[in-house]
């Protein structure tokens, strides 16, 4: 009888000590939130842009800032509608008879938001490339093309991704 309560405690153990294991692991691939990790998207000073951009003066800089600010006021603006949109047709779809002209109507809501959520998107990019010069641009845009070379070479590998890019790939054992 001890040995049959000493096997069941020492299996809890062990479950308690896998969830554990597997719960910290889950934790470790999310990047940007915990304390003292700054949300706000307008943490817009020198030294971080100056990594990307040559030679940006102090008055591109504040013209930079405020374009920022202002477009994610807008942005802000746009995807509280869009929920509020998405409500509306929540409420519409879930009840017993669908009324096709509301949905509709719905449905042009929010394509007319996008188009104006996108025009405004492109606004903001010209804005900025009136501030920079050429070869800030290009500094630009050769800075967004090695992050998408690096985020294409970590793609899958967050959390778990790596048993699985190795399982589709055939190495890693017989899992």
């Amino acid at each position: 009888m001890k040995s049959i309560t000493k096997k069941s405690v020492l299996a809890v153990a062990l479950a308690t000590c896998i969830l554990a294991g597997s719960y910290a692991q889950g934790q470790m691939g999310r990047r940007g939130f915990g304390p003292g990790q700054n949300h706000q998207h307008q943490n817009f000073n020198k030294e971080r842009m100056g990594k990307y951009i040559p030679d940006l003066a102090d008055e591109q800089m504040e013209q930079l800032k405020e374009l920022r600010i202002a477009h994610f006021k807008k942005m802000k603006d746009f995807r509280n509608q869009m929920g509020e949109i998405e409500a509306q047709m929540k409420t519409i779809m879930s009840a017993n008879d669908i009324d096709v002209k509301k949905a509709e109507g719905v449905i042009d809501k929010q394509t007319e938001l996008m188009n104006n959520k996108l025009k405004a998107t492109i606004a903001y990019k010209a804005g900025v490339k009136d501030v920079l010069t050429e070869e800030q641009l290009l500094a630009i845009d050769l800075a967004k093309e090695r992050r998408s070379k690096f985020a294409h070479r970590r793609k899958g590998q967050g959390n778990r991704g790596q048993f699985r890019q190795h399982q589709r790939q055939g190495s890693g054992g017989n899992w």
